[in-house]
């Protein structure tokens, strides 16, 4: 809104709900007034203005570039491991209620490597290492760790992946748009706005009246029910009918 106002520039639009709205020259409707539903994706609330003014949109086509280099370095770096197929498990979330225990991923992990004999790889950022190695301590099976991947190589190890798992992330955001399938544990974010998008997915969470909520604190349980009461055989059986459906 700030660098709007100050760009000099003749035309500004934005739309008409928006706080301090008078900033722009031209003022659209809300974004459920553009597309005519109650309830949008926040895909489509920042697709209003194109729709607004008439130019298509083929939200199918999009993706996340990947570099080749990436591609070929994390096709060497799975052979060298011994791994073609395989789930991959990002644990990771920034809010405490968007975030699954670590006891229960490894738990995950150990359920599809006996019960689908799919291996599992485990990834966080460096400085989430912590996790990763909570993990390790708590499952039962001997899994995959790696928590040294440039961004670019991440995209291009879940593009790879038969299954993405994990909590509501931006990981998770990025094998839905590479079109992975995914099984997201589900805290306390709006589904309607935040679901994977246009991917073939299951999210696995709680029914409670406080959700959605801003997420920073549980200000009703003083715990985060949302996410802690999500079980692991219902997390677990949402990956197997994942893994039973023909992968892409």
């Amino acid at each position: 809104m700030m660098f709007t106002g100050t760009s000099g520039a003749q035309l500004r639009i934005g739309q008409e709900g928006h706080r301090h709205s008078w900033i722009y020259t031209t003022r659209i409707p809300p974004s459920t007034g553009i597309w005519g539903r109650p309830s949008l994706h926040t895909v489509e609330h920042q697709l209003s203005l194109l729709r607004w003014l008439d130019i298509p949109i083929d939200t199918s086509r999009s993706t996340l570039h990947i570099d080749e280099r990436s591609r070929s370095g994390i096709g060497d770096r799975l052979t060298r491991a011994g791994i073609s197929e395989f789930v991959l498990i990002q644990p990771t979330a920034t809010l405490p209620t968007k975030q699954w225990p670590a006891a229960r991923f490894a738990g995950l992990g150990d359920w599809i490597l006996k019960n689908c004999g799919i291996p599992v790889i485990f990834t966080a950022a460096a400085h989430e290492r912590y996790l990763l190695d909570e993990i390790q301590r708590t499952a039962l099976s001997r899994h995959t760790y790696w928590a040294d991947l440039p961004l670019m190589d991440l995209f291009a190890l879940i593009e790879r992946c038969r299954l993405f798992a994990g909590c509501d992330s931006g990981p998770a955001h990025a094998a839905a748009a590479l079109k992975r399938p995914l099984v997201v544990v589900w805290g306390s974010s709006n589904l309607q706005a935040w679901h994977p998008w246009e991917t073939n997915y299951e999210a696995v969470g709680s029914n409670l009246p406080c959700i959605p909520c801003p997420g920073y604190e549980c200000s009703v349980f003083g715990e985060p029910r949302c996410i802690l009461e999500v079980s692991l055989p219902r997390v677990a059986e949402a990956c197997a009918r994942m893994l039973a459906k023909p992968s892409a």
